[in-house]
């Protein structure tokens, strides 16, 4: 199984890259995936709660939980403790107002969407691939225009209070319940894309209203004389078709 992978993100508009509170990893790790042949690959993007404390250090914990396995479907319950005691020692202790204290106790929260592809048995040209979700990050899997979006189908079913993973313990019964996985099997050409809430709602807005948003996302990759991806988001958001949000986009592509 041969495996491209690239990452693209921005911090919201005003803000600097400092400020960025997504996340986003995999497995091999490195800088990036250029043709890499392996049995095995593992991706995550993170979206950290804007309104809580030091979320953007969450989102890289769930991340780097995910591609490494310690995070998986079956294992939140053991796991999401032990990733929280790693916030918790990487958080600072002190802050410098109260409400700044009250928020580090209410924790952080963020979504978090993984894949994993994975090559059956001896054959090469054999494999499956594998999603978790909580919250509204999104994958969706494209096989040629056939697009499927999980674990939100619709733009209109993006709300303003998504049941995220948190910190808290105290949030944890929550996120459980939330939980979903999805998996298939994979065909050579397919190509996933891991997306942060924004921009995953912009995607199927354009999906519902007949354009074809993949196009956009492919010339970053194919076009040379295509716009750089912050300059084409740039563009997006002055023009009202986007929200101003954090954006990471991860985009796989297998034979």
């Amino acid at each position: 199984m041969r495996v491209w992978c690239r990452a693209y993100w921005a911090a919201k508009e005003s803000c600097t890259d400092d400020e960025y509170e997504d996340a986003y990893a995999w497995w091999p790790r490195g800088r990036q995936l250029d043709g890499v042949i392996g049995d095995r690959f593992n991706f995550a993007a993170a979206d950290g709660a804007t309104a809580s404390s030091y979320s953007g250090l969450w989102a890289n914990q769930l991340v780097l939980g995910f591609v490494t396995g310690k995070l998986r479907e079956d294992n939140l319950p053991e796991a999401l403790p032990l990733l929280s005691k790693r916030w918790q020692k990487k958080a600072p202790k002190r802050t410098a107002s109260w409400w700044a204290e009250q928020s580090l106790e209410r924790g952080a929260f963020a979504a978090l969407v993984g894949l994993t592809l994975e090559r059956n048995g001896t054959n090469a040209g054999a494999w499956s691939w594998r999603g978790l979700a909580v919250g509204d990050s999104c994958l969706v899997h494209m096989h040629e225009h056939s697009v499927v979006s999980f674990p939100i189908g619709r733009a209109d079913q993006f709300g303003t209070t998504p049941i995220l993973l948190s910190t808290n313990p105290s949030a944890l019964e929550a996120a459980l319940v939330e939980r979903k996985g999805i998996s298939g099997l994979g065909v050579d050409g397919d190509r996933f894309y891991l997306m942060t809430d924004a921009l995953a709602q912009w995607f199927l807005r354009e999906s519902e209203r007949g354009d074809e948003p993949w196009y956009a996302l492919e010339d970053f990759v194919r076009d040379p004389d295509a716009p750089p991806f912050r300059e084409w988001l740039t563009d997006l958001r002055r023009a009202g078709r986007i929200r101003n949000d954090d954006v990471t986009l991860v985009r796989i592509e297998v034979e």
